[in-house]
């Protein structure tokens, strides 16, 4: 899943929060400690985390991993090298962080549902404990409204933790990725470590990863550069042998042989979405 931040600066709640007078110690390393709690019902809740020093330095946070989970992403454009986006998820524990002393800025978001909260803080000669609540503005899956996500290049054991932190209550990882026209997507060039998985897992009562999905993103056809788009076929049953182009086969056999697949476009800019019809 390669989301910038879920909220725009202008939406944070922004807090200075020092502990102790500025100090600068080369040497110096403290532990920030942190428990993300609902605000109104105090309980702990998943999380995106980002702390950044004020030289622009990420750090990643832990969680004891016999009681959870913690999911380091660092992901950076490989185009401009501009774009840049590393965090952590962290399950619905506390969660800590050791860290040179010095002056951070840290931002918090759980889903689209809570507000986002960023902080200063000013890392000195003690360890810091924060209990961080957020306040949740809306509950869409409490009146039937869930969220989906349908391009998704993570693992499923990254899944378990990132729905939760996300808050997206279905997943269809891109288990299957092809980018070559003579290549099956059973033998695609880019698939991951998930491809033969294919039974539901549910995270919990309302997330769900439908593990079996493919994502047909042609950039070479006949041993030729020829960039077509990408079109995914979502929640199939067996893996796919149909190679494209043409498209028109592959989607009369989804269509015949497994109704409960649908398919999905992106880059909608691309001169082949323009002219494909289903």
């Amino acid at each position: 899943m390669n989301h910038a931040s879920l909220f725009p600066l202008c939406s944070y709640v922004l807090l200075s929060f020092v502990l102790h007078p500025f100090a600068v110690s080369a040497q110096g390393e403290q532990m920030i400690r942190l428990s993300i709690v609902d605000e109104d019902t105090k309980l702990a809740i998943p999380a995106r985390i980002y702390l950044n020093s004020e030289a622009g330095s990420a750090y990643y946070f832990s969680v004891d991993h016999s009681l959870g989970s913690a999911i380091k992403y660092e992901k950076q454009n490989w185009i401009n090298k501009q774009s840049i986006e590393y965090h952590t998820t962290v399950s619905a524990h506390p969660c800590f962080a050791k860290v040179p002393t010095g002056k951070y800025l840290l931002t918090i978001e759980s889903g689209k549902s809570y507000r986002g909260l960023a902080r200063d803080i000013i890392v000195s000669e003690d360890d810091i404990e924060l209990v961080v609540p957020l306040k949740r503005w809306n509950d869409p899956a409490a009146r039937k409204w869930y969220s989906g996500d349908t391009h998704v290049h993570r693992t499923i054991e990254e899944l378990r933790n990132v729905v939760l932190a996300e808050d997206i209550n279905v997943v269809f990882p891109l288990t299957h990725w092809v980018t070559r026209s003579d290549t099956a997507p059973t033998q695609g060039d880019k698939n991951n470590e998930d491809a033969q998985r294919s039974a539901l897992i549910e995270v919990d009562e309302t997330h769900l990863i439908w593990p079996r999905n493919t994502e047909y993103e042609i950039f070479t056809v006949g041993r030729k550069q020829h960039t077509l788009g990408a079109m995914f076929v979502l929640g199939h049953q067996d893996g796919l042998q149909q190679t494209v182009p043409p498209w028109k086969p592959l989607v009369e056999e989804i269509t015949s042989n497994d109704p409960n697949a649908f398919f999905d476009m992106d880059k909608l800019d691309w001169p082949f979405a323009m002219c494909f019809r289903l």
